[in-house]
């Protein structure tokens, strides 16, 4: 995610709308429980704690470097699940709470719909790749691992079933080599089946995949979907960087989709990559007696 402002912006409003919801329940309580029709104090300073907390956490996620768009799709739907909940308040409780309760419970369920489709367009505007009109999702796991040890392990197109659970099987068709031009077959648990086109190899760094979405069975809801590894040397190992690129069906969930996607892959891909390097240690260490020590790896916090 790169085009993170708007969302950023939305969030650090949205944490003060709440905090000053919050700070003027517990100032005015009196005031307000009579606006809104109740006898006692309980409910709103519950609500008033549960703000606080909502506010902590935006204020949280907008400050990070590297965006969490899972977390702000969260906030979105406790955002939406707010206006839901205030629109059933007023309707039940229409004849015992005054007018003016009313009228403020509805005005702020109007702001904070609008705090949620902020976030929602700031989710689509993160994960949009301008240049390519696809919706990208972009993660880098550093390792101890040297890059030079690691990538024949990452490049090992057929093997990747070794270290992703969530595949049953991967292998190249007609057992070729890993090249540009060459089909990696893969099926998960679920029976369900796809293949991935390599459309660029660069040999000792990187390469890149188009899935075969016009395939019958194709298991994702995606028109369009590419991907990519690269491996890079650093002053302590190696850095990882796994790229998806796609156009979700229908277009219109992916802010949705995307933030899921990321959930996913940012949970699961630091382990995976964490196997690989264990995977190259270990073969390193049969081959010349090198120690097999650098298998952790971990998210890096960078916009990639």
């Amino acid at each position: 995610m790169h085009n993170t402002k708007l969302l950023r912006t939305a969030l650090l409003i949205n944490s003060a709308f709440s905090a000053l919801s919050a700070l003027i329940m517990l100032l005015w309580t009196d005031s307000i429980a009579n606006l809104l029709g109740l006898s006692t104090h309980g409910f709103l300073l519950l609500v008033a704690a549960g703000l606080l907390l909502f506010a902590a956490d935006l204020l949280h996620q907008a400050l990070q470097p590297r965006m969490a768009s899972w977390r702000a799709l969260y906030a979105s739907m406790a955002d939406l699940l707010w206006v839901v909940l205030s629109i059933l308040l007023t309707t039940f409780f229409y004849n015992a709470m005054p007018t003016a309760g009313i009228v403020l419970v509805m005005s702020i369920a109007g702001v904070v719909l609008l705090f949620a489709l902020l976030q929602l367009y700031g989710i689509h505007l993160g994960h949009l790749n301008q240049a390519s009109g696809l919706y990208r999702h972009c993660l880098i796991v550093q390792t101890q691992a040297p890059a030079g040890r690691l990538w024949p392990v990452v490049a090992d197109l057929g093997a990747i079933s070794r270290f992703v659970p969530m595949l049953a099987h991967s292998e190249i068709s007609d057992n070729q080599p890993p090249q540009q031009g060459v089909i990696r077959r893969c099926s998960n648990h679920k029976g369900q089946h796809w293949g991935e086109l390599c459309t660029d190899w660069q040999e000792g760094s990187s390469f890149s995949l188009r899935f075969l979405t016009d395939e019958p069975g194709f298991p994702f809801p995606a028109a369009v979907m590419l991907g990519g590894w690269s491996v890079q040397s650093t002053d302590h190992g190696s850095e990882v960087t796994i790229w998806w690129e796609l156009m979700p069906k229908p277009t219109w969930m992916a802010p949705m989709m995307l933030p899921m996607l990321a959930f996913g892959a940012d949970k699961d891909f630091p382990q995976v990559i964490a196997r690989m390097a264990s995977a190259a240690m270990q073969e390193a260490q049969q081959q010349n007696g090198a120690p097999a020590d650098s298998d952790k790896a971990s998210l890096v916090p960078r916009l990639c």
